[in-house]
């Protein structure tokens, strides 16, 4: 079955059956991961892997294990951040049934990326991934540096952008904190949740971007997809503090204001819910990014 045929017929059929969508919103989830496919299509491969740099490192140990670290990769992209997310949010579905679909669509969307585009994506439509490059070069380019870290098995390599103007705190629409809350371990990095794709931020992250532009710091999250699975909302973010000169760090990676390091060897698996279990593992780094992680390590644990 083609990827078509299965984003408009098994698609919806699988979130109405094993979830709880209606037959409208679950046809509209399923049109709108076959127009991101189109889009992901559309732009050369280096592009795809920079914007799914992101989210290597979260689905580097999906299934199916025979697919590249990549194609797992780009399925987060098209299909975990898809409109899918708004069902999930609400709980219509859960994450039994995102691994099911995840998982299903894998080889289908290797093909479908390989083939040549018979239908012209919307140029509006297109622009969205094309235009994140031109709006957030600083992001662009560390994404950039960081999926080349990837394909290579890690180390550390310099990014350069052309110089423009930073994202500011007015660029950033604040929600409310939402009743949702996530069960950390450690109390310091307790954060509210909300729907994924949302662009909006809640008043926790608002708060860290405002000492981020008072005073540069490490800004450690286990995932970059924990800004957001919005590309333009995490985009946006990651050019906002690499402009004022802060460090990010995840579970695998650092990105510097000038350099990014990636995890030499095998990655660690990112764990939400006790985030000290995958930032302190100081296996495969050394030298900065060594320094750096283990300094937010004794910083939150203090």
């Amino acid at each position: 079955m083609s990827f078509n045929e299965i984003v408009t017929s098994q698609v919806p059929r699988l979130l109405q059956t094993e979830g709880s969508v209606q037959a409208e919103d679950a046809e509209e989830i399923g049109q709108d991961i076959l127009h991101r496919a189109q889009w992901f299509r559309s732009i050369p491969d280096e592009d795809r892997k920079t914007l799914a740099a992101a989210f290597y490192e979260e689905s580097f140990d999906h299934r199916p294990l025979n697919s590249s670290g990549w194609t797992k990769a780009f399925v987060t992209v098209v299909v975990r951040n898809s409109k899918l997310e708004n069902a999930h949010s609400s709980g219509q579905i859960s994450d039994v049934e995102i691994k099911q679909l995840t998982t299903m669509m894998a080889p289908s969307l290797e093909v479908f990326l390989s083939t040549k585009d018979e239908i012209q994506s919307n140029s509006t439509d297109a622009e969205y991934f094309y235009g994140l490059r031109r709006k957030y070069p600083r992001a662009w380019s560390a994404l950039e540096g960081a999926h080349r870290l990837f394909v290579i098995g890690g180390g550390q390599i310099e990014y350069r952008y052309a110089a423009s103007p930073s994202p500011t705190l007015e660029d950033f629409e604040i929600v409310d904190n939402i009743e949702s809350q996530t069960k950390s371990k450690n109390k310091k990095l307790q954060t509210y949740v909300f729907n994924a794709i949302d662009e909006r931020v809640d008043t926790a992250m608002y708060d860290q971007l405002v000492r981020a532009a008072e005073d540069p710091l490490i800004f450690g999250v286990t995932a970059l997809s924990r800004f957001s699975r919005n590309s333009e909302k995490q985009f946006r973010i990651i050019e906002f503090l690499i402009a004022h000169e802060c460090d990010i760090l995840t579970s695998n990676m650092l990105i510097t204001p000038k350099r990014v390091f990636v995890r030499s060897g095998a990655l660690v698996k990112p764990v939400s819910n006790d985030p000290i279990a995958c930032m302190f593992d100081l296996r495969g780094v050394g030298g900065v990014h060594k320094k750096k992680r283990a300094g937010w390590v004794e910083l939150v644990t203090m």
